[in-house]
């Protein structure tokens, strides 16, 4: 059985989620072939080596503008255009590999006639902020429609973690896969890292709160790292900071820390769950959400609200503020459940495909 792994590469959360799912794949006999562009493909060839792997058209994703209407209108425009090359590069690819299922993550040109196409998508309802959105959710629905399955990233209860992002929406063939994670639980009591700050999400605002951050903590006494999320970028790092951190060294860094600071990406998010961080006192976590992207603005405010985390906001970035902020935050605690949705669809999946193998 050949199935086409292909995440969207929009920051590393797309890719680093699509790990677990590999490895169930790859367990289960799998041929797995990686497909995706620039830093997620880096990613998954770090992670698997062995692995084929051919690179996929771009959606050049970027968030410059302040104004959700135009970062909207922006990445629209690009994803439109790389969708039909994309769309002859997977059917030149499945064809050429023999694929039986491509699974797709957000990129919704990675679909063929000839093979099960799934499409992985914590967003069912796309939120923009502005008038456009019920256009943009319309439009996403007929985007969807070449798709066999939907696979969300959540648990289908009322205990989820992407709230309205992924529940109460009309679309059809869903399927809750549970929480995705390549990070590793590492049990210690030591806390030797006061600040965490992991950096990741499109240019040019990931470069901007690095800026920020470094400004922040310049004078700080406190003891500082920053993963600055850039597995592409050789260069030699500033003083308490690195280009990037391994499953196994950003999950013992998470493990070691007070305080993380990082985006409210819902990769994250899924990742800080599974740690079991928003059932622990001993770690607090401030999302910083992307300016212009909705998604994690609300997000982050959602998980205040539940007390789990803080919220800022990065063009107000004051670490002066934000420490006083914590020592006064009402810190609630809640556990996701740790099932085993995903190997039980996997299965399904491989099991389907045998009993009707393609003629």
């Amino acid at each position: 059985m050949n199935i086409i792994v292909a995440p969207l590469n929009w920051g590393l959360g797309h890719a680093t989620r699509m790990v677990p799912i590999i490895q169930s794949l790859l367990k289960q006999k799998v041929n797995v072939h990686l497909a995706s562009d620039g830093e997620a493909l880096t990613v998954l060839k770090q992670s698997f080596p062995s692995l084929p792997a051919t690179e996929l058209p771009s959606y050049n994703i970027q968030y410059k503008h302040k104004s959700l209407l135009r970062n909207s209108f922006s990445l629209s425009v690009n994803m439109l255009k790389a969708i039909p090359k994309e769309k002859k590069a997977i059917t030149f690819l499945a064809k050429a590999i023999k694929a039986d299922t491509i699974i797709s993550d957000n990129r919704y040109g990675c679909y063929t006639k000839f093979t099960k196409n799934i499409f992985i998508t914590h967003q069912l309802n796309i939120l923009t902020g502005n008038l456009a959105e019920k256009s943009i959710n319309t439009i996403n629905q007929q985007l969807l429609k070449p798709f066999d399955e939907i696979w969300v990233p959540d648990y289908p209860n009322s205990q989820n973690l992407a709230g309205k992002l992924a529940h109460s929406s009309s679309l059809k063939k869903v399927k809750y896969i549970g929480g995705l994670s390549r990070l590793e639980t590492f049990y210690t009591k030591n806390k030797t890292i006061d600040v965490l700050v992991i950096l990741s999400g499109p240019e040019p605002q990931r470069s901007y709160f690095e800026a920020i951050i470094h400004q922040q903590f310049a004078k700080s006494i406190l003891k500082i790292l920053i993963v600055r999320g850039k597995p592409q970028d050789t260069s030699p790092p500033k003083p308490n900071t690195i280009n990037y951190a391994s499953t196994s060294e950003l999950s013992q860094l998470i493990a070691t820390s007070k305080v993380i600071i990082s985006r409210s990406g819902y990769s994250s998010i899924m990742d800080y769950a599974a740690l079991g961080l928003f059932a622990a006192l001993d770690t607090k976590i401030i999302f910083v959400p992307t300016p212009g992207q909705p998604e994690q603005i609300y997000l982050a405010e959602k998980f205040m609200q539940d007390g789990l985390a803080l919220a800022a906001d990065q063009d107000e970035f004051n670490w002066k503020i934000i420490q006083e902020k914590l020592k006064t935050m009402v810190h609630k605690t809640t556990s996701f459940p740790d099932d085993a949705l995903l190997d039980r669809v996997l299965a399904n999946l491989t099991l389907e495909n045998k009993r009707f193998p393609k003629s």
